[in-house]
């Protein structure tokens, strides 16, 4: 029978904002990197930070499939 892994929604709750505001600094530096409002290499690097934050971040409290979402978007926006 195959186990299941539980992820921690315990501890998703306390971090639940700071993932929102660190998702929505990714967006905003994508949206700058697209629109060309500031400087490419800048903007493009705080997207991809901000969404290494949040796949480090899901993946200390074992939240897998959210994390390796995270992951496929920071290597979408690496390529």
């Amino acid at each position: 029978m195959a186990q299941f892994i539980k992820g921690n929604y315990n501890a998703l709750m306390w971090l639940q904002e700071e993932l929102q505001q660190s998702l929505a600094h990714a967006l905003y530096a994508m949206n700058s990197y697209i629109d060309g409002e500031t400087d490419s290499a800048k903007s493009l690097s705080d997207c991809i930070g901000a969404l290494y934050q949040v796949k480090g971040t899901l993946d200390m409290i074992n939240m897998g499939g959210a994390a390796m979402l995270a992951e496929e978007m920071q290597q979408t926006a690496i390529a």
